[in-house]
This record gives structure tokens, sequence and C-alpha cells, in this order.
């Protein structure tokens, strides 16, 4: 009786305990079904290809810098919608060494697989104390010769072809802006130029020609019709259709770089005063004050405007500062590189003075000025006049250089001809007008 009631207990046993083993079995073989078919990636392996390319990680740099990438699933290790700086690191260990690349794991496939005709298992040992193998990848340190990427711009489209001629018609939040020592001014121009772009090479840029078509007459308060007509020859700018090139401008004007007694003398001093401030930097113009510049008087002395007939007398009206030698040097080329659409190019421009004032431009020119090549683009264009009104170590602005960005369009709007939005800024210099030294910062908005 004892044996039997000990084989009953015994069954009884081992009875109890298949419930609690088979969810246990069926568990494992899902998960061991589910792991099989879940799958693990480098960080930064965008295309799941089993490498980190350096395609893969500019995508990963650009997406972390907020630029605009391709997208990269595998670069957002925590699936928050982006991908932060330590996830850069990753992308970048990933793409150093491949075998040692922090890994990023793909879901499993939702498909269960049912299991059928399951044999109970019955008086099966229960293994215990059993090591489970560890499958942890650790992360080794990454060469310390890690590359440093710049962000990059996302390629742009660039239009095969002449890109073409299009003409800039002056609409609000066009101005010249007209600073002094004693005051600012500002006037609302109005007018026309047109952009003329060749076909963009290898490398996406284009050569621009900017020409003035017609401008109208500029009523300066005690200076008069200032007059600003066309002046062809000067060299052409560019456009950058998909982005890189320098093309920022810069106009250096100092009222006195030193003595003169020759507008030649002049010229050759300010083409060595211009070198001296770096590469780009050329001579845009010139005068010895107290000799007449242009006209048939050329090369004499002169102290009043009305001496230099078809010309002008630099040093004001009468001239204030005889022998001192004005330079204005302009540099283009310069700066950050610019992004897709950026254009710059040279406007050139002859300036008549005309009084008495009359609100028009066509009678005769009292003050006539040599024609300058004056650099505008869309990107930055900073000025400054030094040693303004011949005062030593004074500038306009009194805080130096002042810098204006403009706006760009892409060169496909460029080609359809569709310039609404573009913004060229420049700035120009002026000596010894009755207000004074002068900072011009022209600001030209196109429809």
């Amino acid at each position: 009786m004892n044996g039997t009631n000990e084989d009953m207990r015994m069954t009884t046993c081992a009875l109890s305990r298949l419930p609690l083993w088979r969810p246990a079995l069926l568990a494992l073989a899902v998960a061991l079904l589910g792991a099989s078919q879940a799958t693990a990636v480098c960080v930064g392996d965008c295309d799941g290809d089993g490498r980190v390319s350096i395609a893969n990680l500019q995508a990963c740099v650009n997406r972390g810098s907020g630029l605009p990438a391709p997208s990269c699933p595998a670069a957002d290790q925590n699936n928050d919608g982006t991908v932060d700086p330590n996830e850069v690191d990753r992308c970048v260990q990933g793409f150093l060494d491949a075998s040692t690349c922090p890994m990023v794991f793909t879901p499993a496939p939702t498909n269960t697989v049912g299991l059928t005709n399951t044999p109970a298992a019955t008086n099966t040992p229960v293994r215990t104390n059993t090591t489970a193998p560890t499958a942890t990848r650790t992360n080794t340190p990454a060469s310390t010769n890690t590359p440093t990427l710049v962000p990059t711009n996302t390629p742009v489209p660039t239009p095969t072809g002449m890109i073409g001629e299009s003409v800039c018609t002056l609409v609000t939040g066009s101005q010249l802006f007209l600073q002094t020592e004693a005051l600012p001014l500002t006037l609302p121009p109005t007018g026309t130029f047109s952009i003329d772009c060749g076909a963009p090479g290898a490398d996406g840029t284009a050569a621009c020609a900017c020409e003035l078509i017609q401008f109208g007459a500029v009523v300066i308060p005690a200076i008069g019709d200032v007059c600003v007509n066309p002046a062809p020859g000067c060299a052409p700018g560019l456009v950058d259709c998909d982005g890189g090139a320098k093309i920022d401008v810069d106009l250096d004007a100092d009222h006195n770089i030193g003595a003169c007694t020759t507008d030649a003398q002049c010229a050759t001093a300010c083409d060595a005063h211009c070198a001296t401030l770096g590469q780009g930097y050329v001579r845009q113009s010139y005068g010895c004050e107290g000799y007449c510049q242009g006209g048939a008087n050329d090369g004499m002395v002169c102290d009043r405007d009305s001496e230099c007939p078809g010309g002008q007398c630099p040093g004001g009206e009468p001239v204030a500062h005889f022998d001192k030698c004005n330079c204005t040097c302009a540099a283009s080329g310069i700066g950050d590189p610019s992004l897709a659409g950026g254009l710059s190019c040279n406007l050139g421009t002859q300036i008549n003075v005309e009084l008495p004032s009359n609100g028009h431009c066509g009678d005769t020119a009292t003050i006539h000025l040599p024609p300058v090549c004056g650099n505008v683009t869309t990107e930055t264009s900073t000025g400054v006049v030094r040693n303004a009104n011949n005062g030593a170590g004074k500038t306009i602005p009194a805080t130096g250089a002042e810098s204006v960005d403009g706006a760009r369009v892409t060169c496909d709007a460029l080609k359809a001809k569709t310039l609404t939005g573009l913004k060229l800024v420049g700035q120009l210099g002026f000596f010894d007008s009755t207000l004074g030294d002068i900072r011009s910062r022209n600001t030209f908005v196109c429809q």
C-alpha cells in the first residue's frame, strides 16, 4: 500500500509540472525563432550593405548638423527622429572599422510561427545553474585619426545650357543708404539692370555680366541731382549653381594714403596700397586732390570743378586738402563659400551731378565722375571709409567696417527669368562732397 501511494505521488508530481514546462518551451522556441530573424547593422549603415560608406558618413554628419540629407534610420540609435552628436561619433567609428562598429538592431518580423502536435515532455530533468552565453558586443575605442568632416550642401541639380539674360526691375526694399560723419540719408532708387549668365561648367559656375539699363535721378539735398549712367567694360562676375565659390565683396576707401603731385603718381600709390590689403583687392577709383581728373584740363592744378570742364577737381569745392591721394580698393572672390545660387557681378556706373537740382537727369553736368565697376553680390558686402574727411584714424561708420547680406535665387530661377526675391548688395565710397566723405551702402531688390 505504501508503494502504491508513493507511485501515485510521483505520477501526480510529474503531471503537475507539465503545464509549467510546455509554456516555457514554447516561449523559448518563439524567442529563438525571433532572434534568428532579427538583424543588426553598424550605426550609420544607411543602405544596409554591411559598411558605412563615405556617403553614409556625410549623410550622418549633415543630419546631425541640421542640413538636408538622405534618410538614414541606422544613424538614429534611439529612434527619436534626430541624429545627435554621440550618434555622429558612432557613425564615424563604423566608417573607420566595421569590425568594431557600434550596432543598431532592426526589429524582428512580427509573424509568429504556430507550433502544433508538440509531444508532452515527461520526467525531463530540470537543468539548473546554466550560464547563458553573453552576446553583448563591446565597443572598441575608435582610431585616433578620425577624419573631420565639414557639413556640405546637399547637391543641387545644375541647369544645362546657357542660363541667359534676365532683367532686374528695382522694387520696394531697394535703397541707397548714404552715411557721412554728420548724418545718414536713405534714398529709394528706381531703375533696371540686366544679368546675363553663360552655361555652367563642370564645377557648377558660369560667368555673369551685369549692366545698368536705366537709373532714375537721385536727388540729394545740398548736392544736387545725382545721375547714374551705364559704364561698359567691367569684368564679368559669376554664379555658382551648386554652391562653394567665394563671392563676398569688400570696399576699403581711404581719404589719404599719402602725398601726391599728379594723378598718375596717386594711381601708382593706390595700386600698391590695395595690394597690401590682401589677395583680390584692386584699385577701383583714385584722385590726387587739387589736380583735374579727366576732361579738357586733365592733370592741371585746380581749385574747383568748374576749372575741369568734362571732368572733376578732386578735393571738394573749393579744394580743402591739396596734394592728398584718395584711394578706393575693392575686392571680390573673398569670404566664406557661397550657398547654391550665389551670384556676384560688377555693375559699371558713371555718375554726373547736375545743378541746379530739378529732379531729373539730362541737363549739363556740373561734376563728371570717372566710371567705376561697383561689386555687388547676393552674399556679403562689407565697406568702410578710412581717414574720413582727411581726419587721421576716423572712419565711416565710426565703429569700422560694416556688412550687409543679399539674397539668392536658384540657377533654374535665373534661367526661367524669375528674379523675385533676388537681392544684390554692394558699397561705394566718395570723398569731399558737399556733405563730406560718403559711404554708400546699396541694396537692389529685384522683381
